[in-house]
């Protein structure tokens, strides 16, 4: 038996061997039961050190200065609808196992992902050898640096899993830009080192390594930067949920198995960075299977300004969320690898993401009335599958938003309307910070707008009742309104709320109280002296 940690440095060595042999030997590619789309598809690689982010050290352990590039290294890996001739050869899966570098200072760092990635085909295939030489020979669909279809094509982001390499997804990745996508994705590795750990701060590390892409390949003239889309495998399926709560140029995302859905891995999705439901309103769709442990669907049900499109497919294997079993069937004599739930469960992920992107990335009725279906008449059997959909509230403006509609043309009027409007659909959220509302409102009554400053001030009680500043303030406008009542009701409020609040100094708590003696009188004043 070869050992274990042998079988990488084996594998490494006789890839290019194997991929040799398979360019001679095979001929024609298979979709698997998918039905390719009118673009053959090209594959490139392009290599790039991101030069604000260091991923190896700058000095050895004696202090000694290391002479080498330190900087991030990535290689963006990129699918895209080509102009290539059908009879030109094809792919081989070894040349996504290591995606030979255009950048000759690549080569070690490929070579890791190359063995990080035979380590998840190990993992994938139940530690069979034999089927992890004979994978390396499977065609794929792309052609290598073929070149681009004409036109403008919508951008897809591809997160991989953690660990795993760039072909996790290889299928569905070639299917989308058969399709008329440009996908882009990269390895997923560590912060400053290749293993990729379930942390908040790889997790941010990765995320930023797709926004290095998003920016390296802004200006390719066959992307259209106006309609983007992530998603994700695993992991990298709460990347791509995460992604668009920090990127607003996003318009849809899709996660596959991603484990937000298991009730243990909430509490760590909810305290990213970045996270917040209102930070994501855009379409969602989450694919998911049974057995990845307790399935809790709260963190996506709490993603209410998004609309939620929910599939449960009810019978698949983890590892059915990538290309792995599928592709391994095209072998000779492994057939039978993957059985028909997954050849099944694999179509309809590739059927449904196509339709997904393609309802809310290229505005397709069709396509949207697809994903809505109802899944036997999409050819589903009801038992594999379970769809449900959450709609998206509105969303309420951002404070900054909210203040520039004071300022524009719907002025306090419409902000009133809003405020009225999210005070009951959406109670809880702040739609403006006090301190921001108690100026507006002075500033008004410096401008003579008593009413519009009144309701400023109004809005703020309700928002912050236990600030003594704001009924301080709130009592200034009905001083300018001329509302003797109004006044001294107020007072009687900041006098309450003083003792607990804290975020007034003592200094200024002095001053709100010179004011109430004045418009409470001393008897009145000192019953709140004791409280």
């Amino acid at each position: 038996m070869i050992p274990y940690y042998s079988k990488f440095k084996f594998i490494i060595i006789l890839t290019a061997l194997f991929t040799l042999f398979a360019l001679s030997t095979l001929t024609s590619a298979s979709w698997h039961g998918l039905t390719p789309g009118k673009y053959e598809v090209g594959f490139k690689t392009i290599e790039k050190y991101d030069q604000g982010r260091t991923y190896l050290s700058k000095y050895d352990y004696f202090g000694n200065l290391i002479e080498r590039e330190r900087a991030r290294p990535i290689q963006i890996c990129l699918w895209y609808p080509a102009e290539a001739d059908p009879e030109e050869q094809r792919m081989v899966y070894g040349e996504y196992n290591f995606p030979y570098p255009e950048d000759d200072r690549f080569f070690n760092i490929v070579g890791r992902y190359q063995g990080q990635d035979n380590g998840y085909l190990f993992y994938s295939f139940q530690n069979d050898y034999g089927i992890v030489l004979d994978f390396l020979s499977v065609e794929m669909n792309a052609v290598k640096d073929a070149a681009p279809a004409d036109g403008k094509f919508p951008l897809l982001i591809y997160f991989t899993n953690f660990n795993s390499g760039i072909g996790d997804n290889v299928l569905l990745c070639e299917y989308l830009a058969s399709k008329g996508y440009v996908v882009a994705t990269s390895h997923s590795f560590g912060t400053h080192e290749l293993t990729a750990r379930n942390t908040q701060g790889d997790l941010e590390t990765i995320i930023s390594d797709k926004e290095f892409i998003f920016e390296n390949i802004a200006d390719f003239p066959f992307v259209d930067m106006n309609k983007i889309g992530s998603f994700g495998a695993g992991y990298g399926g709460l990347a791509a949920m995460l992604y668009p709560m920090r990127c607003g140029d996003i318009d849809a995302v899709m996660s596959l198995n991603g484990p937000f859905n298991v009730k243990e891995n909430i509490e760590f999705t909810s305290n990213c960075p970045y996270f917040a439901n209102i930070n994501l309103t855009i379409p969602f769709m989450n694919i998911y299977g049974s057995d990845i442990g307790e399935i809790d669907l709260s963190l996506q049900d709490s993603l209410r300004y998004s609309e939620r499109i929910s599939i449960n497919l009810r019978q698949t294997p983890r590892n059915a969320f990538n290309s792995y079993l599928l592709l391994s069937s095209s072998m000779p004599g492994r057939e039978t690898v993957a059985d028909d739930i997954t050849r099944t469960s694999y179509k309809t992920i590739c059927d449904y993401s196509l339709n997904f992107f393609d309802a809310y990335l290229k505005n397709s009725d069709s396509a949207n009335k697809k994903i809505y279906g109802i899944p036997d008449k999409n050819k589903i059997a009801p038992e594999l599958i379970a769809i449900s959909f959450l709609p998206a509230r509105d969303v309420p403006p951002t404070p900054a938003e909210f203040v520039q509609i004071i300022r524009g043309d719907g002025g306090v009027p419409k902000a009133v309307e809003l405020y009225e409007k999210f005070k009951i659909e959406d109670p809880g959220h702040a739609l403006f910070e006090e301190a921001t509302f108690n100026q507006i409102g002075y500033n008004l009554l410096t401008m003579g707008d008593i009413d519009n400053a009144l309701e400023i001030f109004r809005m703020n009680s309700e928002v912050y009742p236990n600030s003594c500043n704001v009924w301080d303030s709130y009592a200034d406008g009905m001083t300018a309104a001329g509302d003797t009542a109004g006044v001294v009701e107020c007072m009687r409020k900041a006098m309450e709320v003083m003792p607990n609040d804290s975020a007034v100094n003592e200094v200024f708590k002095n001053t709100i109280r010179e004011h109430a003696r004045r418009v409470l009188g001393d008897e009145e004043y000192e019953k709140y002296q004791h409280q």
